[in-house]
């Protein structure tokens, strides 16, 4: 048991740097900033694996002289490392959203922080204080799903159609938040104490394995999505013209079109002009003039706020 557990954390820890890794080289190519806050959560649950092979390290041999059998060795380290998860989870939820407002930016962040700390401070040692204090994550998480639920209900027709196919990531994930919950409960308050600290190995309150099933299940999700990402990146600069680009544009320009209010007409042009047509095959392809389509050309790159085609493309290529 106690040799099965060790090389369960092991895959997490590999998982959650190999995640960090390819979320970190997703985010290079592209520059689309999902990634590379997704790299930060991966990289900082690494780091919340490993403050519990610390304690579980420095207290090897004497677990059966801790009076506490629901001892947390690092409340601050987990803190920290909680807050790394977190955070970035939910500036991922405001990028995909388009919120930009900095009281919704930080303030949940603040707020998980302050709360947890009033726990940990105020309530006695024991189970329950316990129990609140890890169970904020999971109401953070479930709280951050359910805003995003909230106002992707409220969204546009494109962004719906583009969260559709992302239903059974965010449904197993659900579960998988209320499991984490359902361990807490079982392993505070069902199992007898003095029952954690017989056996082959210690249970510490600070490892969760639907936790850490949770996380190989979002990084499964990410490497896929990565996957799809990066296969059209694969030359650079990307050639717009092949069908995985093709795939790219139309699977994006109409919440990119919606985003930058553009008309039907300059809807249109755009797609043409990440094709990397220029103004004259475009007009004949329109039916439209050259000066109709510089036109609409100029319009699109003030509503992007792009110098010119290329700097267009990328931004589209990071906001799609």
């Amino acid at each position: 048991m106690e040799l099965a557990l060790f090389y369960f954390t092991c895959v997490v820890l590999l998982v959650s740097v190999g995640s960090f890794s390819l979320c970190l080289s997703t985010f290079i190519v592209t520059r689309r900033k999902i990634y590379g806050l997704a790299a930060v959560a991966f990289l900082s649950y690494f780091f919340d694996v490993v403050v519990v092979f610390q304690d579980y390290y420095l207290f090897s041999g004497s677990f059966h002289e801790i009076a506490d059998a629901y001892y947390v060795g690092q409340p601050f380290g987990l803190l920290v490392t909680g807050l790394g998860v977190l955070a970035s989870i939910w500036l991922i939820v405001c990028v995909a959203l388009d919120i930009r407002h900095p009281a919704w930016l930080i303030a949940p962040c603040v707020a998980f922080c302050l709360a947890s700390a009033a726990v940990w401070g105020m309530l006695p040692p024991g189970n329950v204080r316990l129990f609140a204090f890890v169970t904020m994550r999971e109401a953070f998480l479930l709280w951050s799903l359910a805003v995003f639920l909230a106002r992707t209900a409220v969204s546009s027709d494109a962004f719906r159609s583009r969260m559709r196919r992302r239903i059974p990531f965010f449904a197993v994930g659900a579960l998988l938040v209320v499991g984490v919950v359902v361990e807490n409960v079982l392993t505070m308050f069902v199992v007898p104490s003095d029952g954690l600290l017989t056996g082959l190995v210690a249970i510490l309150p600070e490892r969760n394995i639907v936790e850490n099933v949770l996380l190989l299940w979002c990084a499964a999700w990410i490497w896929a999505e990565c996957y799809r990402v990066l296969s059209i990146h694969f030359r650079q600069p990307p050639v717009m013209s092949e069908q995985r680009g093709l795939e790219a544009i139309h699977a994006g320009i109409d919440l990119y079109a919606e985003k930058l209010r553009l008309t039907g007409r300059e809807k249109d042009v755009l797609l043409l002009v990440l094709q990397g047509k220029d103004n004259q095959n475009i007009a004949s392809e329109l039916q439209l003039s050259p000066s109709t389509v510089k036109v609409h050309v100029h319009n699109i790159l003030k509503k992007a706020n792009r110098g010119n085609r290329q700097e267009l493309i990328s931004d589209f290529m990071a906001n799609s």
